[in-house]
């Protein structure tokens, strides 16, 4: 379901790139127009004011914008991350670290939504393929999504040096991963027209 009637648009524009995620029918109070932000600071207002609401938006059987997730699907794929920044898994690093450095070093260059279709293949020309659900249902993955994300904003209050590794990215602190989550969990809700993307 897409939300009707917009009046929240929550901006990042840094440097050359200027995009905008596009939220329907929440308060005008809740965020405001910027064209210069301090994009950490946004994402974890985005992630402790927003997110929470905006997840419960997506259907169950809505089909995404692209690729080829459900909705159930994308949830235990976002759980995922919240829990790698926790450290309530500990991914193994999938590339040499000279690369990892070199993927931070780009991802955090400047604040740029990721691109549509994107899959991060060690192989290349590897076909998508769908992880097993892990839960039964997508209300069961809906409330360990949101225990996860909780447990990440519990952490960055009360550890904020805390590290953990990202597979693709390396070793992340609190506020990068705070940018990293921002980003990848309004990629999502796009793909599941949550979120209307406008590029100005």
């Amino acid at each position: 379901m897409i939300l009707p009637a917009t009046d929240f648009l929550f901006a990042t524009q840094i440097g050359a790139y200027s995009t905008a995620a596009k939220v329907r029918n929440l308060p005008k109070s809740i965020c405001s127009r910027q064209t210069t932000v301090d994009h950490m600071n946004d994402h974890k207002d985005f992630l402790t004011q927003h997110f929470p609401y905006l997840i419960k938006n997506v259907h169950p059987k809505k089909e995404p914008k692209w690729g080829i997730m459900t909705p159930q699907h994308m949830l235990e794929h976002m759980q995922r991350a919240f829990d790698a920044s926790t450290e309530k898994v500990v991914p193994q690093p999938q590339l040499e670290q000279a690369k990892l450095d070199k993927n931070k070093l780009y991802f955090f260059a400047a604040d740029i939504p990721f691109p549509r279709h994107y899959q991060y293949n060690i192989k290349k020309r590897k076909a998508p393929k769908l992880e097993s659900l892990r839960y039964r249902s997508y209300e069961s993955a809906l409330r360990n999504l949101k225990r996860s994300h909780s447990r990440f904003m519990n952490q960055i209050e009360k550890d904020p040096d805390a590290l953990s590794l990202h597979p693709f990215l390396g070793v992340l602190d609190n506020q990068e991963w705070i940018d990293f989550h921002g980003r990848h969990t309004i990629h999502h809700l796009r793909q599941f027209s949550v979120v209307e993307e406008l590029i100005e």
